[in-house]
Formats: C-alpha cells, structure tokens, sequence
C-alpha cells in the first residue's frame, strides 16, 4: 500500500470532489483517480461510492478513515523524530576565543576544519582570557584561543597548551621615566605602574 496514495484518499475524503481535491494536490484529476483504484485494489474494497450527480464515502471508506489518519501521523511522527535525531547526532564543538582572535589567521583555520568536517556544528564563545580558562577547567568548553600565562596560577598546569604564536609588547614611557633607557623591560618591573590593557580583567602579572 503506497502512502502517499492513502494522504490522497484523505484529502478527497475531506470534501469528496475529484477535481478540487487534484488541484489542491497539483496532480491530474486522472492520476488522482489511478491512485484512488490503486488503493481500492489494494484494500480489497470501494473507498468513493461515483454517481453522475456526486461523490460520497463508502462504509468500508468510512472505517478505514481513523486508520488512514493514524498511518500518516505515525509517518509524520518518525520522520520528525529521525530528524531530530540526525541534528542530536552530528555533535557540537565549544570553542572559547579571546577579541583578538582574529589576528592569529585562527577563522581561517576555523573555516578549513568546518569544510572537513561539515557534520559538526561549531558554538564559538567570546571572552577575556581568565573567564575563558575558567570555562576550560569547568568543562564548558572543548579548547580554547587564549594569551598564555606563566607564575604559580596551578590552573595553567592543568590544561595541555599548543603555542600558534607570539605577541610582543612595548612599553611606552616617558623621556625622564627611570625605565626609559632601558633595551628590554621585564613585565614584573611594571607590576606598580599605571597602564592599560585590550581586556577588562587583564591578566595578573606575576
């Protein structure tokens, strides 16, 4: 039995008109009438009782209704449910990323992996560098993009780090600053100055 042909049989059994139940369908008022037989055929039993003045439902038609019904739900629902299942199944990547990311060529290497692996959806979340190491320890994120740190913080210990590159800061100063002819400057020399950072809570110096 083709269902499709029993959502037909639904469809003409709601006003009992061959032609505007073909209209409705985009099909011909023939194909509709072929499908119609077919499925009588296959019941064993008149659906549509033909009169040259109308169309009406059978007995056998009549009984057969709710079960048509309930055959086009049950497909309905299963195919919703595989649906549902595909998307549940394709897997999601939590990515944290700091402002900068963009930088470091990182959405390039982003969009390649997507492209190799397209059944994956990618839930990318922006945020300074300790929130985002919180995050990692936390177990909300898969890996991150984020500004290395060194000290004695133990939760840089806990993560594996991969290097992508290296920034380098200079420190402007004043001419009569006592730093100001210095070739390099520590970071830990500059931990009592005033300066600013790209991020609301910078990371501690050391």
């Amino acid at each position: 039995m083709e269902l499709n042909y029993v959502k037909e049989f639904l469809e003409l059994a709601s006003n009992c008109n061959f032609q505007e139940t073909a209209d409705t369908l985009f099909i011909a008022q023939s194909t509709l009438s072929r499908h119609i037989k077919a499925l009588e055929a296959d019941l064993g039993g008149q659906l549509f009782v033909r009169t040259t003045r109308n169309v009406r439902l059978s007995d056998a038609a009549r009984r057969f209704l709710p079960y048509a019904a309930q055959l086009v739900e049950i497909e309905e629902q299963g195919m919703k449910m595989l649906s549902e299942y595909a998307k549940s199944s394709q897997g999601t990547i939590t990515i944290g990323a700091i402002p900068s990311m963009s930088h470091y060529n990182i959405n390039e290497i982003l969009s390649e992996f997507m492209k190799k692996y397209s059944s994956l959806s990618l839930n990318l979340i922006e945020g300074d560098t300790m929130k985002l190491a919180q995050m990692l320890q936390d177990g909300l994120l898969d890996f991150a993009y984020i500004r290395d740190a060194s000290g004695d913080n133990e939760m840089w210990q806990r993560f594996s780090r991969i290097c992508i590159g290296y920034d380098y800061l200079s420190a402007v100063l004043s001419a009569d600053h006592p730093l100001s002819s210095r070739d390099s400057i520590s970071i830990k020399e500059l931990r009592d100055e005033n300066f600013s950072f790209w991020e609301r809570n910078p990371l501690p110096i050391p």
